[in-house]
């Protein structure tokens, strides 16, 4: 892991006067090209958003903390992002964390002004999250919803995928899973149910490596130095 990865359900976010405020817990912004799932190979621009309710020993991001941003500075710092960047403007906003889903329902609200709202003009036209699937995803209508469900771990071990929620997979727009080249990992393989998931509903499911890093990169050491200093 590249920070604490300090566990944290929606209690954490429904306590938070921020977030009563309509704030986001935001780890950080930058822009990139998607790299996995239905948007693979496109520019966009990550939101990444603190807090998770796993701690997977694998994990590759640092999400433990943040600023809280209301709706008009993230969208300006989002907007910002690509130009900062020396690339074109990219029209595809992608909140990922951690888990977005902890901070509903402000998330939702976030992403229909942003949507919906001419008041909050933006270059972005098109939005997706990506969630572990443990909290349904209750976002609006045409916000692409990638579930990349994760495995429970004990003493660093994972255990076998446990099937999601039914109003997650209803949700769901498809699913991604990481997968590692270890036989003995849950993760070698995609669950049984993920795949009657994709006969029963025609959605796809998604793969990609799971990174595995002798020391951590440097963009990750440096904001995981500044924001524990």
């Amino acid at each position: 892991m590249f920070g604490h990865n300090e566990v944290v359900g929606q209690k954490f976010f429904r306590e938070a006067p921020e977030a009563l405020a309509d704030k986001l817990l935001v780890t950080s912004v930058f822009h990139t090209i998607q790299g996995e799932g239905p948007y693979a190979g496109l520019p966009a621009v990550f939101v990444r958003l603190a807090k998770c309710q796993y701690a997977c020993s694998f994990c590759d991001t640092y999400f433990d903390s943040g600023d809280w941003m209301d709706f008009g500075a993230l969208l300006g710092r989002a907007s910002a992002a690509g130009l900062d960047s020396g690339h074109a403007q990219a029209d595809l906003m992608v909140v990922t964390g951690g888990e977005p889903t902890l901070q509903q329902p402000t998330l939702g609200k976030f992403l229909a002004v942003f949507l919906r709202d001419p008041r909050h003009p933006s270059p972005f036209t098109r939005a997706q999250i990506e969630s572990n699937g443990l909290i349904p995803a209750d976002v609006p209508d045409g916000t692409m919803v990638v579930v990349s469900p994760k495995c429970a771990e004990v003493g660093g071990r994972p255990r076998p995928y446990a099937r999601l929620p039914a109003a997650s997979l209803a949700r769901a727009d498809c699913l991604k899973f990481v997968l590692r080249a270890d036989p003995a990992s849950p993760y070698s393989a995609v669950p049984d149910w993920a795949l009657e998931w994709r006969a029963s509903t025609g959605r796809e499911v998604y793969v990609s490596p799971m990174a595995e890093y002798r020391r951590t990169p440097e963009q990750a050491r440096a904001l995981y130095e500044a924001r524990s200093a």
